[in-house]
């Protein structure tokens, strides 16, 4: 593993956090540093930090709101 991937896992949290959680991932780090797009895949599927996951935390709290209006009319 090359020093710049390591500043690059401190840089990105969610990544840091993931590799915390879940240690298994170094060995494969150790062997191929593209592996690192696995885990930055495998790291925002686990903290819903995929563009898919955004909408739908959005449209969850748009139908909140919407149910809420109507409770109140």
């Amino acid at each position: 593993m090359t020093k710049e991937l390591l500043t690059y896992i401190r840089k990105h949290e969610y990544i840091y956090n993931f590799l915390r959680d879940d240690s298994s991932h170094y060995k494969y780090l150790y062997n191929d540093n593209r592996y690192i797009e696995v885990i930055k895949k495998l790291a925002k599927e686990k903290y819903k930090l995929r563009y898919t996951d955004k909408l739908d935390n959005i449209s969850s709290k748009l139908n909140m709101i919407s149910s809420l209006i109507d409770v109140f009319k």
